[in-house]
């Protein structure tokens, strides 16, 4: 079974705002929270690395 990493943002400590707008960014409709096997799929499917907003934009243009 693949290893979890989890990132623990303690909210005391004075970095916490800017590490809770960096994972807000990342899980964001605008982030890139792919795993390395979705990059391979996705590049090997559509041809070219593409964020996964964009995924969702070629496969909606590619049904109409």
């Amino acid at each position: 079974m693949p290893t979890l990493t989890l990132q623990r943002i303690q909210l005391g400590h004075a970095s916490a705002p800017e590490q809770l707008a960096r994972l807000r960014a990342q899980l964001s409709a605008q982030g890139n929270m792919v795993s390395a096997r979705g990059r391979e799929l996705t590049e090997r499917v559509f041809g070219e690395p593409l964020p996964p907003l964009r995924v969702v934009e070629r496969i909606c243009e590619d049904v109409r």
